[in-house]
């Protein structure tokens, strides 16, 4: 036994483990703990003065006794998992199905504990968890995401799942509507924004989402006060100059909207609202008349546009002169017809299949070259064909045009239907 091992030893029995400082700091986690007499002497006998916390030891053995049996019991869905032995897929899905997406979670823990908290991050096989700060007394009784209460180690944990937490969320509507713009883009006589289709004087309504959700960009309808502001989003000022001048194929126009619901302001320009409605469209005259107010706030939106795109020089004079017409929400079958087939790149040439006298979508299906340049606009042909029908009141389920928009399950073309039908 070496000198230094039995002079520990003598000083751990004569005076305590205080008196030789055997508290140390976990490699792994960081917390400083008492070693332990065996402990000590078994790293110092070692040579590796390397020490890891009893948790911080089982993490390590449960990685290491991975168990390829067991493995297959373990079970990853969108909203759950459960968990028997080590499996490497955890981590993937924590990060992605819950701390990317701030879920709130129930967690089944090691002798049948249960646990609710916001999942925030993942640091050396511990769990870092965000209390719940749920008060049903005040502000409507929503969850919110607290202060970091707890660090659970992986191998602690059984089960976990993805509590919904909007199913029971109710906060009360404005009290009155809130008016601003939105940028919206034209495509093929459709008004869209990502994969919300509008309509005007129809509102576009989604379920109420909880506060703590990140980010509304993808849940409500973004909306904002200014016109300026809208520009930082949508510009709806060169895009219809391009748009006109057959260069662009990005049309943006500016909206006047109605926001009711749950609605606030999101950032500091933006507001979202659950229940949205397109008024109607901005005109170029009323536009150019709003920045003709403000020579400093018409300078600075000039050079922020010419700092995106450099060719736009002298944006006002080219904006004012623009051949840019306005939306037009109801076209008749012909005119629609005639739309969609004059932006096929084969309209005019030598294999282009139509009677020009007479422009038919359908031909187009007939056409060889239909799968590589025309297919994409059916869905958008058969919506626009489709309110038209409604408007007529002569819409029923067997519509071919509906039945297409169902075989495919076009999300965004059906419940826009199912909007029309609803409010027309």
């Amino acid at each position: 036994m070496s000198a230094q091992l039995i002079y520990v030893l003598n000083i751990v029995i004569l005076h305590g483990k205080e008196a030789y400082g055997m508290t140390r700091k976990c490699k792994k986690c960081g917390e400083v703990y008492d070693v332990g007499i065996l402990k000590y002497i078994k790293s110092l006998w070692r040579g590796k003065m390397i020490f890891r916390c009893e948790t911080c030891e089982e993490l390590v053995n449960w990685k290491r006794d991975e168990d390829i049996n067991q493995i297959n019991e373990n079970s990853f869905s969108f909203n759950k998992c459960n968990v028997k032995c080590y499996d490497n897929r955890l981590y993937d899905w924590i990060y992605k199905k819950i701390i990317d997406q701030n879920e709130y979670c129930e967690l089944r823990l090691r002798g049948n504990i249960i646990y609710h908290c916001f999942p925030a991050d993942l640091k050396e096989d511990y769990l870092v968890c965000r209390k719940d700060e749920y008060d049903p007394n005040i502000k409507y009784g929503t969850h919110r995401i607290g202060d970091i209460e707890k660090r659970i180690p992986l191998n602690y944990i059984v089960g976990i799942e993805i509590i919904d937490v909007y199913k029971d969320y109710f906060e009360p509507d404005v009290k009155e509507p809130v008016f601003g713009f939105k940028g919206i883009e034209v495509v093929d006589g459709i008004l869209k924004a990502k994969d919300y289709i509008y309509e005007l004087g129809i509102p576009y309504e989604e379920p109420q989402r909880i506060r703590p959700h990140k980010d509304y960009q993808d849940v409500y309808s973004h909306f904002c006060i200014r016109i300026e502001d809208v520009l930082s989003h949508r510009d709806f000022i060169t895009s219809p100059i391009a748009f006109s001048e057959g260069k662009g194929r990005s049309n943006q126009r500016l909206f006047e909207v109605k926001a009711e619901g749950h609605c606030f302001e999101n950032t500091t320009n933006g507001w979202v609202s659950n229940k949205l409605t397109v008024i109607r469209e901005v005109t170029k005259e009323e536009i150019i008349e709003y920045f003709n107010q403000s020579q400093k706030l018409k300078l600075i939106v000039e050079k922020f546009l010419e700092s995106r795109n450099s060719k736009y020089e002298e944006i006002w004079s080219k904006y004012a002169k623009a051949d840019i017409r306005p939306y037009r929400q109801f076209l008749s079958d012909n005119e629609i017809d005639e739309m969609i087939v004059k932006i096929c790149v084969f309209n005019k040439s030598d294999v282009c299949i139509q009677d020009y006298s007479k422009l038919k979508f359908e031909i187009c299906e007939q056409c060889s070259y239909y799968k590589h340049a025309m297919e994409y606009k059916k869905k958008r042909h058969c919506y626009l064909t489709i309110r038209n029908t409604i408007r007529k009141g002569a819409f029923n389920k067997e519509n071919k045009n509906y039945e297409y928009l169902l075989e495919h399950n076009f999300r965004s073309e059906l419940e826009a239907v199912n909007r029309l039908l609803e409010y027309t």
